[in-house]
């Protein structure tokens, strides 16, 4: 499973906007330029527990907006991509599958299946979305406290 920051809006790159390799979960690996993430690439191990990444820099003030690529078809129990506060744990436990972001006050996730979750509440947000090249936008307004993915 792959995500690429390729089609990171220009602003952010020019800011030094990257994932963050030192801020990972330890089932991920990273293309050479740092631009794509992969999770669970152990062709012999199972994919068990969650993983996560995050980015380089956080937001404190401002509007921002970014898009993540899906490179690869998605599968698994959850796939999600989201805006959480620092705090929010990048592992579960092996063999403790779950969602790492929407579980609490602190994170937002949109997962694969198109349910979004908040404080442990999944509903419905939009269609799945399991295709190669599947664009996700992530709009983030800290002005008006607005999220939107």
């Amino acid at each position: 499973m792959c995500i690429s920051n390729d089609q990171f809006h220009s602003e952010y790159l020019q800011a030094g906007w990257k994932w963050d390799q030192s801020n990972k979960s330890t089932h991920t690996t990273f293309s050479k330029s740092g631009d794509a993430v992969y999770f669970y690439t152990d062709p012999l191990g199972d994919a068990t527990g969650a993983a996560g990444v995050r980015g380089n820099r956080g937001f404190r003030h401002g509007e921002h907006y970014w898009e993540v690529v899906f490179t690869e078809a998605l599968h698994g129990k959850s796939f999600m991509i989201g805006i959480s506060t620092a705090g929010t744990s990048l592992n579960t436990d092996d063999c403790q599958s779950g969602n790492l972001m929407g579980t609490d006050n602190n994170s937002w996730g949109l997962c694969y299946k198109g349910t979004l979750s908040h404080r442990g509440v999944c509903r419905q947000y939009c269609d799945p979305f399991y295709d190669e090249n599947t664009v996700i936008g992530c709009h983030l307004d800290l002005y008006k406290g607005n999220k939107s993915i």
